[in-house]
């Protein structure tokens, strides 16, 4: 599908059909606390920006992914569907309907995210911004573990969106990390250059989900 060939499907849809459209493919941004200019979270929110959604959404600027998945599919690749985005388009250009099961819900319905994750870290110590320039911090945490254990899936969460940008996990199994602070500017040591990068985090990703069968082992002592 393309701005030039769209494909116009049923007129009769409404806001309970576009909801889980909207939730999986723009409100890891477009959030009453994301990082994206405005929020599309709720019937009243979507129907506000209705105009440049219909627009950025059929010439495929967003949600923004440059790969051609006709070529290739990526794994947890932040895509949208053809057919996805001709009933976003379709339910715009018939006037944004409601619905008789309209729901007016205005906060972030995370469909990806893990419903009880089996383990919580937060930073040891808080870090403040004292200047202008990027800040790069490493963290280090003791798992704590007892037995060996599978990692299969990793969610990020931050209070303050606007100031953590990027974010990337690594692990560390030789303890090259266990003689350093909890919190240290890494940007000039190679410290980490030591441990496995897992995965890298920027503003909007989606949680990372391995599929079935796959993890990263992880032992007592790891970090």
């Amino acid at each position: 599908v393309d701005s030039t060939a769209f494909v116009y499907l049923d007129s009769t849809y409404t806001y309970s059909d576009v909801r889980p459209i909207i939730s999986k493919n723009c409100l890891f941004c477009h959030n009453e606390n994301g990082t994206a200019p405005f929020n599309l979270s709720g019937y009243t929110n979507l129907k506000k920006r209705a105009p440049i959604v219909e627009i950025v959404v059929k010439e495929e600027i967003m949600p923004p992914w440059l790969a051609d998945n006709h070529y290739s599919q990526f794994f947890n690749a932040p895509t949208i569907t053809d057919y996805e985005r001709s009933v976003l388009v379709t339910w715009i250009q018939k006037g944004c309907k409601q619905g008789e099961d309209f729901e007016s819900d205005s906060k972030f319905d995370n469909p990806l995210g893990f419903e009880k994750p089996d383990l919580e870290l937060a930073f040891p110590k808080r870090h403040t911004i004292t200047s202008e320039s990027d800040s790069y911090q490493c963290f280090s945490y003791e798992l704590g573990l007892t037995e060996s254990k599978y990692l299969t899936g990793v969610e990020f969460l931050s209070n303050n969106a606007e100031v953590i940008h990027h974010r990337t996990l690594f692990l560390d199994t030789a303890n090259v990390t266990s003689d350093t602070t909890n919190c240290w500017d890494c940007l000039n040591d190679d410290i980490v250059n030591k441990a496995l990068p897992i995965q890298a985090f920027a503003r909007g990703m989606r949680p990372y989900k391995l599929n079935n069968r796959l993890g990263f082992r992880l032992d007592p002592g790891d970090r």
